[in-house]
């Protein structure tokens, strides 16, 4: 007996079955009375209150060992539940387990219980082929009834609601994990059994790619992430156009393998999968790939010689960028070459632009510089090389321009008399001559190349 003193005729009490409670109906008195310091006798009088009787049902059938308690999140506990048919009428017995949570979805979960007790009741099983289905996919439902009477009816319901059927094996479809009951009747008793399927999901829409999206032409290997999709079980990632490269990870990170030629516009997307399929496809994230500018130098020369005047460094294309290498240097603003500060032998020189993308390129052209025993100068864009200087009156002119220009060349003596000429010498590519003079007698000589842009003038000597 409970008993509570000045609660203003409200409370809440847990009722506890004692372990020796006799099986059946058992009778449960509540009486409320006004005035008095104690709960008076449950069959006493008072001037005020009110006694009311409810009705208890004890199974004395059905044992729970574990009841009630809490399960902490993640963790796993036991229920023992036995059955006790002694001193049981045949028929069949049920009850429901019910089992709380917090999911704020399936609060409570009811587990049936049935005992069916006698040789002449019927026996059901029911299971579902397969068990585990995906979205969209079928299962068989099959009731094995025995004993009995063997004339059975059927009646199929489930949780959640929605779904009848008075068939022995219907098909269905669910469209979420659903428990399905079938209740068999052989014409005296019902006997009930259930089965779940359980249904898995596609995976959902990934979260867009995240990563560096503006790039210069052949970058490095770049990573991208995604923070996944629910029900993924891995992930495919694509890349648009596969031109761009290819892109490879089968988990949250994708990392792309550039193609060294590409530029433009490039989409990477990526998708969650799992043992039912593909999910849908993520949003775009959209890289840019910006081509290396076109830079082009030409220093105009193959060789020069070791004493040729230093000269300034114009042919690098676009304007603006920087020349670098051995022999060259800066002047407010303006870049030379110095074959004497280069030194003997071959050279390189770089010619490197960054555009406004901070994209870099670069162009390069070689040269030799050698000692040069004659004469090697370039004027006017024109390289000019006359060797060798003294001579016996047997040399070479070579001529070597990227100009599209007509020269002439005269060869006069001290006295002004002509000795050579050649007219309209076209230049714009390698013009080589090899000069005999050795039918006219020692002395100086001039040598005089003109055209409407250039007017060259140089002493040879020739010694026998």
């Amino acid at each position: 007996m409970v008993c509570e003193v000045d609660n203003g005729g409200q409370g809440t009490y847990s009722i506890t079955i004692p372990d020796g409670a006799v099986p059946g109906e058992t009778r449960m008195r509540i009486r409320i009375k006004y005035s008095g310091s104690d709960c008076g006798d449950p069959c006493g009088s008072t001037s005020y209150g009110e006694v009311e009787d409810y009705s208890i049902y004890v199974l004395g059938w059905l044992l729970i060992d574990n009841y009630g308690g809490t399960i902490p999140a993640g963790q796993t506990e036991v229920i023992n539940v036995t059955l006790d048919a002694a001193d049981l009428e045949s028929g069949i017995y049920t009850a429901d387990l019910i089992i709380g949570s917090n999911d704020p979805d399936n609060g409570e979960v009811i587990v049936p219980i049935t005992l069916t007790v006698g040789e002449d009741i019927p026996t059901v099983f029911a299971y579902a082929d397969p068990a585990e289905v995906c979205d969209g996919e079928s299962s068989q439902l099959t009731a094995e009834a025995l004993g009995g009477t063997g004339n059975f009816t059927y009646s199929w319901t489930s949780i959640p609601e929605g779904f009848t059927s008075t068939e022995p094996n219907p098909m269905v479809t669910p469209e979420d994990t659903t428990t399905y009951i079938v209740d068999v009747f052989d014409g005296v008793f019902t006997v009930v059994d259930s089965t779940t399927i359980n249904v898995s999901p596609l995976p959902g829409m990934s979260s867009i790619p995240v990563g560096d999206t503006v790039f210069c032409q052949d970058p490095q290997n770049t990573t991208y992430t995604t923070e996944g999709a629910e029900y993924a079980l891995s992930y495919a990632w694509s890349l648009t156009p596969e031109t761009a490269g290819t892109i490879t990870g089968e988990g949250t990170t994708g990392i792309v393998d550039w193609n060294f030629d590409f530029s433009g516009e490039v989409f990477i997307n990526v998708k969650g999968v799992n043992e039912c399929g593909e999910g849908e496809v993520s949003e775009t994230l959209t890289v840019t790939i910006n081509a290396l500018p076109e830079v082009t130098f030409d220093l105009g020369a193959d060789s020069l010689c070791v004493y040729t005047p230093d000269f300034e460094l114009t042919s690098g294309e676009p304007l603006g960028g920087v020349y670098t290498g051995n022999g060259v240097y800066e002047d407010n603003g303006s870049y030379y070459f110095d074959p004497e500060t280069a030194g003997l032998g071959d050279h390189v020189i770089t010619y490197t632009y960054i555009d406004a993308n901070e994209c870099e390129n670069f162009d390069e052209d070689a040269v030799y510089v050698g000692e040069c025993l004659g004469i090697n100068e370039i004027i006017d864009g024109v390289q000019i090389e006359i060797f060798p200087n003294p001579n016996s009156g047997e040399f070479t002119i070579k001529l070597n321009s990227n100009k599209i220009e007509m020269l002439n060349l005269k060869i006069v003596n001290n006295l002004g008399k002509i000795v050579y000429s050649e007219y309209d010498i076209q230049l714009g590519e390698s013009f080589i001559r090899n000069i005999d003079l050795t039918g006219f007698s020692e002395g100086l000589y001039f040598i005089n190349l003109h055209s409407n842009e250039t007017n060259y003038m140089k002493k040879i000597i020739i010694k026998k």
